[in-house]
């Protein structure tokens, strides 16, 4: 572990090419984390990041424990998701996070609430809302997440998972590209104003991708 720490403050600053391990909570204590080198979430156990990590360094996810993550999540560096998984915010505090670039791996997940302000590269599961390793999802009303950059799908985008309710947006504002992934969406199939879940790509289109609807009505 390479870190430089401030007297007194509790900061943690990080050299540039340098990085720091946490597999706990508490061995972050309350510090404030300025990234310039990569912050490595090495973690069997599930918990929660509350500290505020900034800066344009990287942050890795390895081991098959969640780690949720706080409105403190402000890096801008890339993001890899090797294994387990990352939840951004819940449904009373969404978060954006505002990595230049999420990869998740062929073992990670990302899930949660609010978005991705850069690109995604989806190896493994995108869930939108709550995810479990038993895939369930449950939330009172539809859930909006919105990637600002472009996506590339070769694993699974769960915008609706079997036991939730219909209505959920993937909004991508850049351009999506499908190497052979899949799509999960959720429908209510009544009449023509039936609620179904969406994915609004604003920009290009490229690809394929597979794509299952589950009727909950």
């Amino acid at each position: 572990r390479d870190t430089d720490r401030s007297r007194g403050l509790g900061d943690v600053y990080k050299r540039q090419d340098s990085s720091l391990t946490a597999s706990a909570a508490q061995q972050l204590g309350t510090a404030d984390i300025q990234d310039a080198g990569n912050l490595i979430l090495s973690t069997n156990e599930n918990w929660v990041l509350g500290n505020t990590v900034t800066g344009s360094g990287d942050v890795t996810k390895n081991g098959a424990g969640t780690v949720t993550l706080g409105d403190g999540a402000q890096w801008t560096g890339t993001t890899n998701i090797n294994a387990g998984g990352l939840i951004l915010g819940n449904s009373e505090a969404p978060l954006m996070l505002a990595s230049s670039q999420v990869n998740i791996g062929s073992n990670g997940k990302l899930s949660g609430y609010g978005g991705v302000a850069g690109n995604i590269d989806n190896q493994g599961a995108l869930v939108i809302g709550d995810y479990t390793g038993t895939k369930t999802m449950s939330t009172s009303s539809p859930i909006i997440f919105t990637v600002d950059g472009n996506v590339t799908n070769s694993g699974n985008i769960w915008t609706g998972i079997s036991s939730s309710s219909a209505g959920n947006q993937l909004v991508i504002n850049g351009s999506y590209q499908g190497d052979g992934g899949h799509i999960h969406l959720n429908t209510a199939l009544n009449d023509d104003s039936s609620i179904t879940d969406k994915v609004v790509i604003k920009g290009d289109t490229s690809g394929t991708t597979g794509v299952s609807v589950s009727n909950l009505g």
